[in-house]
């Protein structure tokens, strides 16, 4: 009886426990916590920065500040504690926002901690509430490390869902190569108040009807941009909810063009060919309204070249309805015509009598969105794949792949030489110690006929092997502090300020805390780093440190062991500030610009880029990116008739023509690029077909379990993730020719980390790309150990230069 009384007490604790919510506060705490999003969109992907929102519900007597704390534990078992300062009400809920570095191992399961804390001489104390949650709790949606994010700021998604749509990937059919996730946003008011609650995120678009934003997410989104995002804006239809031509004082005031034009007779059927491959038989009567950015006569122009602007859609017999600038790093596009309205979803669904469906996705991604986003893959229906499946055009072969991860960078920054010395001069005394300790001494001691000393003679050895190794260890130490580190390093030409992305091991000698600052600037980053690896295990003694993401995200205290930290910072700025050198400049006594024949078409290119870096660069690629090609991608004609896949020539095409070009020779401080000698030759020059040569023809697995990369290969990696939406596509569809066949060879490269590292969405317009390395060069960032500037570093430098190019 007292067993089975026994178990149903143990049932009803266990069934109590279940339906305690795993991501709210228990009732006796001050501070009530609820967690509302786990990432930007309640989307995350494992190994970055993310955002989480909570919901904060006070319980104290009066208004107070109080600390809100995320504990991120590092796999030394160390706590960094990224929170911030909150003013709560009694009883009034408040949300807000933490943001901490999400291991690379993250998933649904994991759980975390969220700690509020009483602040006292402006530090905080003891806690008074703590959650305990697990990333499911709030639902959340996981992104794999090796797929890109979109979002959408809006409840409308404007076809960008043919990016992830199951078609693309169903019965083991790749055809878009990387995988793509499009996080829904509904509510603008949701956005994350710092720009590292949008790093994930390659591109936004806004389809949102209003554009209410606080303070801080509009600083958040222009630091965003600024740092290499895209945001895409969708006007809506009527009214002027982003105050266009109120400079400054409307939302992201301070990049907007000037008002723009509205007309109400532009005729759909002019607008829906830019939109979908398979327009319905033209209305001459149905109209939309749009917003005109430059007349077609050139009479209005509320986004002249001048500044910065260019044009990206325009409708014949009407204007510009498109334009793009670029804000630092990033871009801003705005597009005239409400592509998301439902007007012209069902004007380009609209079926006629005897015709077929033959749209799935208004607008199609790869006609409309592919020359925007620069990406080259096919979104075709889900009909299409069965009709090529009918007719055996299905490429059969398996890709062979590259695969970019954490060991790319963990190759780079370890200290192979001095760990690779210090291993050996270890197993040297261990060979000596042990010949001296047993073979040794004992011939010895047996030629002296004396054995009843080797036990005597056997301590006397460890003895002095210890004093000789413990000196040994004493001189071989390191005594000052010392980086290793990967860093890519951008500068726009015309800007003022370069940006890098650096991944950096800190070796701190010694025992005790060590105060590490990224510049003056408190929009720069810097965070702890974890590859995929672990490390050695947990320190016993662990440590907590504190770092106030408003007022010190720039800056973190390091415990230290005598061993090295990793970490990673995100840098703009000028190079001034750490005296590293400069940049690649353009000369201004001989500019840049292409010449063009009459129909202007490019076949040439002129001006002189002189090297002001501090060392010699190798490895050197330039990349020009022109006019878009000539013809819209446009269905394959089969019989005379349309089909519902694109022709195979346009399949996974660039949207823009380009070439590439190696540099023969390095490059040394104050040496030159002449850009007259380079030849625009397409048969040995051109992009897309160096491209699909140099990434699409590998049989390797790099960077995988078969065999590891070689330097050389980690160089070719990060020139792939610059470009890495423009890299051929899976050649999924075989020709007309094929039918039946096998199809041919290729590889596709896949990545798990430099996301933020491509610079595709620069090839969305004509520009201008030069790339290099510089071997065991200095540190070029302002990093600041215990106020030191002048620390001992050497690493991996890559160095990118991007020049805009006017239109045409």
């Amino acid at each position: 009886m007292n067993i089975v009384m026994a178990m149903r007490s143990m049932l009803f604790i266990c069934l109590l426990l279940a339906v305690i919510p795993a991501n709210s506060s228990m009732a006796q705490d001050l501070v009530e916590m609820k967690l509302l999003q786990f990432g930007a969109g309640n989307t995350f992907r494992p190994g970055d920065p993310t955002g989480i929102e909570i919901e904060l519900t006070s319980r104290l007597d009066s208004d107070q500040s109080v600390w809100i704390q995320w504990d991120h534990e590092t796999p030394d078992g160390d706590i960094f504690a990224f929170g911030r300062s909150v003013l709560l009400s009694p009883g009034q809920p408040r949300s807000t926002w933490l943001y901490v570095p999400l291991p690379p191992d993250t998933n649904l399961q994991s759980t975390g901690r969220i700690r509020a804390r009483d602040i006292e001489d402006d530090q905080p104390r003891d806690d008074i509430g703590r959650l305990q949650f697990q990333v499911m709790s709030s639902l959340p949606r996981l992104v794999p490390r090796d797929q890109s994010l979109i979002g959408v700021i809006g409840t409308d998604s404007a076809g960008l869902e043919a990016y992830e749509a199951e078609s693309l990937f169903q019965n083991d059919i790749d055809i878009g190569g990387e995988g793509t996730t499009v996080s829904t946003l509904s509510d603008p008011s949701k956005l994350p108040d710092r720009w590292t609650g949008l790093r994930s995120f390659d591109s936004l678009i806004w389809t949102d009807g209003s554009a209410e934003l606080s303070p801080s997410q509009e600083k958040a989104l222009l630091e965003w941009i600024q740092r290499g995002g895209h945001l895409i804006i969708i006007l809506p239809q009527s009214g002027n909810v982003w105050s266009l031509g109120s400079g400054e004082d409307g939302p992201l005031g301070a990049i907007m063009p000037s008002a723009p034009q509205p007309r109400d007779d532009v005729l759909m059927y002019k607008v829906l060919e830019d939109l979908v491959k398979h327009p319905p038989l033209p209305d001459l009567q149905q109209t939309i309204p749009a917003q005109i950015f430059r007349s077609e006569d050139g009479q209005f122009d509320a986004a002249p070249s001048a500044d910065g602007w260019y044009p990206t859609w325009s409708l014949d017999g009407i204007g510009t309805v498109g334009v793009q600038r670029h804000h630092g790093k990033g871009q801003l596009t705005l597009l005239g015509v409400d592509v998301a309205s439902k007007a012209i979803r069902d004007a380009a669904l609209r079926i006629t009598p005897g015709q077929a469906t033959m749209t799935e996705h208004v607008p199609e991604g790869d006609l409309f969105w592919n020359p925007i986003l620069a990406r080259r893959i096919d979104t075709p229906p889900s009909q299409a794949i069965d009709q090529l499946k009918a007719l055996n055009r299905i490429n059969q072969k398996r890709p062979s792949q590259w695969l970019v991860d954490d060991t790319l960078i963990l190759a780079e920054i370890s200290d192979r030489k001095e760990f690779g010395s210090i291993l050996m001069i270890g197993f040297l005394l261990f060979i000596i110690y042990w010949i001296f300790a047993i073979p040794l001494s004992w011939s010895i001691l047996k030629t002296q006929k004396k054995p009843q000393l080797s036990w005597i003679i056997f301590v006397v050895n460890i003895a002095v092997f210890s004093i000789i190794a413990w000196v040994t260890v004493w001189f071989n130490r390191q005594n000052d502090t010392n980086v290793r580190h990967l860093t890519v390093l951008d500068h726009v030409h015309g800007e003022d300020q370069q940006h890098a992305v650096s991944w950096i091991s800190l070796f701190s000698p010694g025992y005790g805390d060590y105060e590490v600052k990224l510049s003056e600037d408190e929009t720069n980053v810097l965070l702890p780093w974890e590859a995929i690896d672990t490390g050695f295990g947990r320190f016993p003694d662990s440590r907590e440190t504190i770092v106030d993401i408003d007022e010190h995200s720039n800056e973190l205290t390091i415990p230290s062991r005598a061993t090295t930290t990793r970490l990673r910072a995100d840098w703009r700025g000028p190079l001034t500030e750490s005296n590293w050198g400069d940049m690649l400049r353009m000369d201004n006594q001989s500019p840049v610009h292409v010449i063009r024949n009459s129909d202007g078409d490019a076949i040439g290119l002129r001006g002189t880029v002189e090297s002001l870096l501090p060392d010699t660069m190798v490895n050197g690629q330039i990349i020009l990116v022109d006019r878009a090609q000539p013809l819209p991608r446009s269905p394959e004609m089969l019989d005379g008739k349309s089909q519902l896949w694109v022709r195979q020539s346009h399949s996974g095409r660039m949207e823009r023509k380009g070439w590439i070009w190696a540099l023969a020779e390095e490059l040394p401080p104050g040496g030159t690029i002449a850009l007259n000698q380079l030849k625009l030759n397409d048969e040995e020059n051109d992009l897309e077909s160096s491209i699909r040569i140099q990434y699409g023809s590998h049989s390797r697995n790099l960077g995988g379990g078969f065999e590891a990369m070689t330097h050389s290969d980690r160089l070719q990696a990060l020139q792939a993730l610059s470009t890495y939406h423009q890299l051929q596509p899976p050649s999924w569809i075989t020709v007309e020719a094929q039918r039946g066949q096998i199809g041919r060879n290729w590889s596709i490269l896949k990545r798990e980390i430099g996301h933020d590292l491509d610079l595709s969405h620069w090839m969305s317009r004509p520009v201008l790309i030069i790339t290099g390395f510089l071997e065991e060069s200095e540190l070029p960032l302002p990093l600041l150990v215990n106020g030191d500037l002048e620390l001992q570093s050497e690493g991996l430098v890559m160095v990118r230069w991007i020049m805009p190019l006017p239109e045409e």
